[in-house]
């Protein structure tokens, strides 16, 4: 019994041990001083609804986080980030970017460098 115990308790930690570096090396990197602030009552709730973190990944490839840290009715301020993705010979980092808010019905964001 008490072997059966020490065994699946090592295996347990291996499988720990693989998923956390797996994970760690599939990581997107963000800078150490995010701070998202909340949009202005003068900013309509369709603009408002972009501020905060968003993540996914661009065909199941590369794993992506944009954060819009403030936004307003005309600007915002974005992080744009991504991890590694050697199939499309891409090394992680991250980009500080002000885009451009066009309002309407579905408004719209357009990044520029920052």
């Amino acid at each position: 019994m008490k072997k059966t115990v020490l065994l699946l308790m090592a295996v347990l930690m291996a499988i720990s041990m693989i998923i956390a570096e797996r994970s760690q090396g599939a990581s997107v990197p963000l800078p150490e001083d995010i701070n998202i602030v909340k949009a202005g009552p003068d900013v309509p709730p369709e603009i408002a609804a972009f501020s905060g973190k968003w993540e996914g990944d661009w065909d199941g490839v590369l794993d992506a986080v944009l954060i819009v840290t403030e936004i307003n009715r005309t600007e915002a301020t974005v992080i744009y980030a991504w991890g590694d993705a050697p199939e499309w010979n891409t090394k992680k980092g991250y980009r500080k970017h002000k885009a451009i808010v066009t309002p309407g019905e579905k408004p719209k964001m357009n990044l520029s460098p920052a």
